[in-house]
């Protein structure tokens, strides 16, 4: 009997995130502790496109933080056994409260050539900020 492994895998959470320094005055220099709800949420595609490639999205969202991940993995790119393919992007969005805040946004393709017997390769990573 066949039977079809599933392609899909869902991953969720809710949580909370506990900080400091969220108020604002002379009185409270250092502020007081606050907290903030967080969600978080994934999904994973195997198989993508029929063929042994991965697609996988994993998100987290809260008043303090929001965080974005695709990601895609070719373990036998251009149906190559030696080579292995991948890309990330990724997003950040960070506050601690009153004093500080930023934002990243990053990207990076990376090609992997595995040598005959061991891990003795080539390996290319392009990263940008």
């Amino acid at each position: 009997m066949w039977k079809r492994r599933n392609v899909y895998t869902f991953k969720y959470g809710f949580g909370f995130e506990f900080s400091t320094g969220t108020g604002q005055g002379a009185n409270l220099p250092q502020g007081r502790s606050g907290i903030s709800p967080r969600v978080s949420f994934d999904v994973t595609r195997l198989n993508f496109r029929g063929r042994n490639q991965t697609l996988s999205l994993k998100t987290r969202y809260g008043r303090l933080q929001q965080r974005a991940l695709i990601n895609f993995d070719a373990p036998r790119w251009w149906g190559r056994d030696n080579l292995r393919f991948s890309v990330n992007a990724f997003y950040d969005s960070t506050r601690d409260v009153n004093t500080f805040a930023a934002e990243r946004l990053e990207g990076s393709p990376q090609v992997v050539q595995l040598g005959a017997r061991y891990y003795a390769g080539l390996s290319v990573h392009l990263s940008s900020r």
